[in-house]
């Protein structure tokens, strides 16, 4: 443990091949020292990993431009991040606290290598050590990318986190999720749904004013809800917004009752809208123009997967985007 700050402190002056390597090898040597049962066990080992990652680990990340060779060198951070938080548990969530929104960042990185450690990473952080969630809301909220890897996470905050570390950020929760449940992309459009129930439920779980369902209607498009019906039609969001339409449309008809004419055979044969012919065709309309949103980005991601410098700026799933590329051209 002694040796891998003083190495990334090194490979920060030097950043050379030689750095790196030596860089990495001390890293992994403290992993296997934090997985050890002496190291676990003490106050001691979990202190020296607090201060190499609040001296030496933060200010790597937080280098621009990158660190040199950050490739080899930042996965191999996030491997002996995984092992601390671990093995410290809730012990670790100051250092969790420092690099989570590195972390959440490079979840949607352009090279695989950093891209999946961290996605690993951000797992273990939310799962064993949990950390404060105000760094990473201070992030913009119109990065898809970074809203995304957060929302995956959602549902598990909301079962397993302590109250007082989810329950005061959830306006900020919601509307991180705006830009996701906007998205072209149908699978991010559902992870944000699915942490979207997550936090109602929550709310109205734990609120002794929970936000209305006017507040997420508010938000919401006519899209999004047919998505939410279809996929969480059970939940508490779902019933909250039938049982509020169903009051709206119960409310209307009686106040227009007595202004509405009662129709006569004729009026109905020649209203069109009284036809099936015109309700079917409006569902037809929705689900064409849906094919033509999920071809449209099924074209994108295949453009993005041959565009590196393009896929660090648009949304995430690049593995989907590499299997719809195969697909396109098969």
């Amino acid at each position: 443990m002694d040796n891998a700050g003083p190495a990334v402190s090194g490979h920060i002056l030097e950043g050379s091949f030689s750095s790196a390597s030596h860089c990495v090898r001390a890293l992994r040597d403290a992993s296997s020292l934090i997985e050890g049962p002496l190291q676990r066990a003490t106050d001691a080992g979990l202190n020296d990993v607090l201060a190499l990652v609040r001296n030496h680990v933060v200010h790597l990340l937080g280098m621009h431009p990158r660190i040199p060779l950050d490739s080899i060198v930042v996965p191999a951070i996030y491997a002996l991040i995984s092992c601390a938080a671990t093995a410290y548990g809730p012990g670790f969530r100051p250092a969790a606290t420092l690099v989570v929104p590195f972390v959440v960042l490079h979840c949607s990185h352009s090279l695989s290598s950093i891209a999946t450690e961290a996605q690993t990473c951000l797992q273990t952080l939310t799962q064993q050590s949990s950390y404060d969630l105000r760094p990473v809301l201070a992030q913009p909220h119109t990065n898809v990318n970074f809203s995304f890897h957060v929302a995956m996470h959602i549902p598990h905050m909301t079962a397993t986190w302590p109250q007082d570390e989810v329950l005061p950020y959830h306006d900020a929760l919601v509307h991180l999720l705006e830009c996701c449940l906007f998205d072209m992309g149908y699978l991010t459009r559902a992870f944000a749904h699915r942490a979207l129930t997550a936090l109602y439920a929550y709310q109205m779980e734990n609120l002794d004013h929970p936000a209305p369902i006017s507040w997420y209607l508010a938000g919401l498009t006519a899209l999004n809800i047919l998505e939410l019906q279809e996929q969480h039609p059970s939940s508490a969001l779902v019933q909250a917004i039938q049982s509020h339409r169903s009051t709206a449309s119960s409310s209307a008809s009686n106040d227009d009752l007595d202004q509405i004419p009662t129709p006569t055979a004729s009026s109905l044969s020649q209203d069109p809208s009284a036809s099936p012919t015109v309700a079917s065709t409006a569902i037809l309309g929705v689900f064409l123009d849906q094919i033509q949103d999920q071809h449209t980005w099924t074209t994108t991601q295949a453009t993005l997967f041959t565009d590196a410098t393009a896929r660090e700026s648009y949304p995430p799933l690049l593995q989907v985007a590499a299997l719809r590329h195969a697909n396109l051209h098969t």
